[in-house]
């Protein structure tokens, strides 16, 4: 696994970071990115960015044969984008767990008094479950921001039901990096994007069969979903031809190297540093 150097990145404060990030970055996330703040998928190339965007939770949802009623956990919901999607278009009963307090309030300002989804601002260790509580788990983008990858996989595990599907999309690190792309793309992504590690294929297999999960599937979608960021690149830069306090944000805040983190993962998917992939597996009956 690809991690940052450590004095890059202070592991003992990890949570409280990844959450600080998305909320200082708030408004270039929703500005940016929109409520769904995770790549595109283009399976024909002709999709709009909504289309894209919309494209990948559903493609994840066919993957696991989301039914009507059944309880699916969306682990790093983010603005709650995927959790209305399961929630009005597959009928689910979702959960989303954030650790970002702007992200829980935006996404719950969306319900409108609707009882589904429901979002929960916590840490996903800490979400007191009972066994065999869902039908379906999913993971979109979010696994990154895990210093224990296994250990949050097997938490999916615990809290599925017996014959429960696990689905998972991740950044993923080559399985074969030269050395000038981990010094200059990986582990830059890494410590400045609030990731403790980037793994590869077989390190998440390995996560999840070590967990008990049956029948793992991957599917490499770095082409499909690589167009996502050259389009944020011109979003972003189009945004700041006139918002003067976004270049000071940018510039001067907390997360002044954001554009650049963005850039980097541009390169990195273009040169094959780096992959994306989507995982699928079952707990045994």
């Amino acid at each position: 696994m690809i991690s940052p150097r450590a004095d890059r990145l202070d592991t003992t404060t990890l949570n409280q970071d990844v959450a600080a990030h998305y909320d200082d970055l708030d408004k270039w996330y929703r500005v940016v990115w929109g409520e769904h703040v995770h790549h595109g998928l283009w399976r024909t190339g002709k999709e709009s960015r909504a289309e894209a965007v919309r494209g990948l939770t559903t493609y994840l949802a066919d993957a696991l044969a989301i039914q009507p009623g059944e309880n699916v956990a969306d682990v790093g919901c983010g603005y709650g984008g995927t959790a209305r999607i399961l929630a009005t278009d597959y009928r689910a009963e979702v959960d989303g767990y954030t650790l970002s307090e702007r992200q829980h309030d935006y996404a719950t300002a969306q319900l409108n008094g609707a009882s589904n989804p429901r979002y929960h601002l916590m840490n996903w260790f800490e979400n007191k479950l009972a066994n065999d509580s869902f039908d379906a788990a999913i993971s979109i983008e979010s696994s990154e921001h895990f210093e224990d990858k296994g250990a949050m996989i097997a938490e999916m595990y615990r809290v599925l039901k017996p014959g429960g599907r696990i689905g998972v999309y991740t950044w993923l690190s080559s399985p074969a990096p030269t050395d000038w792309q981990v010094r200059h793309l990986l582990e830059p992504i890494c410590s400045e994007g609030r990731l403790p590690g980037l793994g590869d294929e077989s390190e998440y297999r390995d996560w999840m069969v070590g967990a008990g999960f049956v029948d793992v599937t991957f599917e490499e979608l770095s082409h499909q979903v690589r167009k996502t960021m050259p389009l944020i690149v011109g979003r972003m830069m189009l945004r700041l031809t006139w918002d003067v306090s976004g270049w000071r944000h940018l510039l001067l805040g907390p997360n002044k190297v954001f554009a650049k983190t963005i850039v980097r993962i541009t390169t990195a998917y273009y040169t094959g540093a780096m992959q994306y992939g989507m995982l699928t597996a079952k707990k045994p009956e």
